[in-house]
């Protein structure tokens, strides 16, 4: 019931190192295929600003926080959507 206040370690006493690392790989896989992005710049802004606000607060144990960091890595990942539709 005690809420630590750091996302990495909420993952860690929840979920173990399991957790851990899929948290860790949700975070930086996105960064590592930046060059399929259509705005590698404002994912590399938003992957920072959210391993920031993760060593502050538990922002993935809320849905709020969960629902803003998918939208906008979604928005900022789709590449080329109007092709996929098109064919």
């Amino acid at each position: 019931r005690l809420n630590t206040h750091n996302q990495f370690l909420e993952a860690q006493m929840t979920f173990g190192v399991a957790g851990t690392v899929v948290l860790l790989l949700l975070l930086f896989l996105p960064v590592f295929f930046r060059n399929r992005m259509i705005y590698p710049q404002a994912l590399l802004a938003l992957i920072s600003l959210t391993v920031c606000f993760l060593l502050i607060e538990s922002m993935f144990n809320r849905q709020w926080g969960i629902m803003f960091f998918l939208l906008f890595v979604n928005l900022l990942a789709l590449k080329n959507i109007d092709d996929k539709f098109a064919g």
